[in-house]
């Protein structure tokens, strides 16, 4: 089922700099560029790469494709947009492996009705519909839609996103704001670049650093894994992670992971859940859990802006572990998720755990956010697991 956003710009003035020391970002630079995707930890896990022309007459079309590797399993999609001379859009269409795909039409929506190729209005107010897959690349989408339709070359642009029938999403208001100039290292370079963030009111923000001549040099898109720009071509980076944990869940409100660890009795298994200092080395750079029951359980990442807080449910060494889930960023009438782990003794040494996660509704937002946490535990359960091999 696609998902339809319509993205309402509106020039804003919120910068956070003076006008001297904010910079409006720059038009796309033309080429192609291979981009490097590095997650957090600096490991290369995929690739990205990014072609922009101007077609005779005007306009902009941009092309990207992107796959990378997870733990168990990979993404791949192909984007596409074209905007014309006269700033009338043309289309913007999506392709994704292992994943819902998609096709729609940039367009005006007036009462209702939507008018494929019109031409975005004059006035300060801009929609534009599109069809939207995960959070990364619909950032990714924002940036470059962002970049085609600004008239007036201000430091700061404000996105409210509606569903199609004119309600506001979850997501809420999008703002892409000037940080300042930067020097980035790179290669064996320094480049002097302008850094953005692109806030969304219920995701953590992204980020993406621009140089004069308009082109992406980096963008963090979410867990502290970043787009690199890279001289050479990178699709070789490309390569499969094993997996640590697989899903086995049998009901749609409650997702179930199981996975053998070798080396880590159950004893450690719950140690490296609830200690800090262990916790770090392959989940959140920075936590706070209680020694029983009814304790914080309060896992972070600084860099990003990003608070994981819950209370302790279940407290049973070397056994049961429980907590619940709620982002700090997430509405507020938004529920809490359970998460369960049990540590039982695997038949072939080491420790089975289960983790268990729940309750999801049956919207396309919470299948969405089940993908997103199968994603996420297999790719920190693979960096628990390799905490034995090292």
């Amino acid at each position: 089922m696609k998902r339809v956003l319509i993205l309402c710009a509106v020039l804003a003035p919120v910068s956070r700099l003076r006008a001297e020391e904010a910079k409006p970002w720059p038009p796309l630079k033309t080429g192609e560029f291979w981009y490097r995707a590095v997650e957090g930890h600096g490991r290369t896990e995929g690739f990205m790469r990014l072609t922009v022309d101007k077609p005779e007459g005007g306009g902009l079309k941009a092309t990207w494709e992107l796959k990378v590797a997870y733990p168990g399993g990979h993404y791949a999609e192909k984007r596409s947009m074209e905007v014309d001379g006269r700033r009338n859009f043309i289309r913007a269409a999506m392709e994704v492996e292992a994943g819902p795909s998609g096709e729609a039409e940039w367009s005006e929506e007036k009462k209702g009705v939507t008018g494929r190729g019109s031409k975005i209005p004059s006035a300060k107010k801009e929609e534009v519909l599109i069809d939207t897959g995960r959070q990364s690349s619909a950032a990714l989408t924002v940036v470059l839609a962002a970049t085609a339709i600004r008239e007036e070359r201000t430091p700061d642009l404000e996105f409210t996103e509606i569903n199609v029938a004119g309600v506001p999403s979850l997501a809420g208001k999008v703002i892409i704001s000037c940080l300042g100039p930067e020097e980035l290292a790179w290669e064996e370079k320094t480049l002097k670049v302008w850094k953005y963030e692109i806030q969304r009111a219920t995701r953590p923000s992204g980020f993406a650093w621009v140089t004069d001549e308009g082109a992406i040099a980096q963008f963090e898109w979410g867990q502290g894994s970043l787009l690199i720009l890279s001289s050479t071509p990178t699709r070789d980076l490309f390569k499969e992670i094993p997996g640590a944990v697989k899903d086995i869940s049998t009901a749609r409100d409650t997702l179930v992971l199981q996975g053998d660890f070798p080396g880590f009795s159950p004893q450690e298994m719950f140690e490296h859940h609830t200690k800090p200092e262990l916790l770090v080395q392959w989940w959140a750079p920075k936590a706070e859990i209680g020694d029983r029951a009814g304790g914080a359980h309060v896992l972070s990442w600084p860099e990003q802006k990003w608070i994981l807080r819950g209370e302790i449910t279940d407290w049973q060494p070397g056994k049961k572990f429980g907590f619940t889930w709620k982002w700090d960023h997430e509405p507020k009438e938004k529920g809490a998720l359970t998460v369960g782990i049990e540590f039982d003794a695997a038949a072939a040494g080491g420790t089975r755990m289960t983790i268990t996660q729940g309750p999801y509704a049956d919207t396309e937002d919470a299948k969405a956010e089940r993908a997103g946490h199968v994603e996420g535990w297999k790719f920190c359960a693979a960096k628990l697991k390799a905490l034995k091999d090292k």
